[in-house]
């Protein structure tokens, strides 16, 4: 994974403070989404790759469609923020059932993403 320093302000992508330009690493990830970081929370790469004790483990995803159905989806999680897609599958045709795929991807949800999803739950 590449960094350079983020030319414009924009949410950390661990914290969700606003960076402001020039103040923190930009970072692009194997799918081609650009993350900020502030100087606190530097990318994977530049603080060893390890997972930090106070981040969940990846979720595991898996999506069973029509090709397109699977591609889309993969898609839409990219696209997600305070997601990041750690690794994917290439959609695979499931012998039971034909016209229908499968696909499996790793997926890193933001915790400040889960908490808000709580607490929604917690209201219902």
């Amino acid at each position: 994974m590449s960094t350079h320093p983020n030319r414009r302000p924009g949410p950390c992508a661990s914290c969700g403070i606003i960076v402001p330009a020039q103040a923190g690493t930009l970072s692009r990830t194997p799918h081609g989404r650009w993350n900020v970081h502030c100087p606190d929370h530097p990318p994977p790469a530049a603080s060893g790759g390890q997972r930090r004790d106070d981040q969940p483990p990846p979720a595991e995803v898996r999506y069973t469609g029509t090709e397109t159905e699977c591609v889309a989806l993969v898609e839409a999680l990219k696209l997600t923020p305070h997601m990041q897609v750690l690794q994917v599958s290439d959609p695979a045709p499931r012998r039971e059932e034909p016209g229908r795929h499968s696909v499996y991807a790793r997926v890193r949800i933001d915790p400040r993403l889960l908490a808000a999803v709580a607490r929604e739950e917690a209201q219902q």
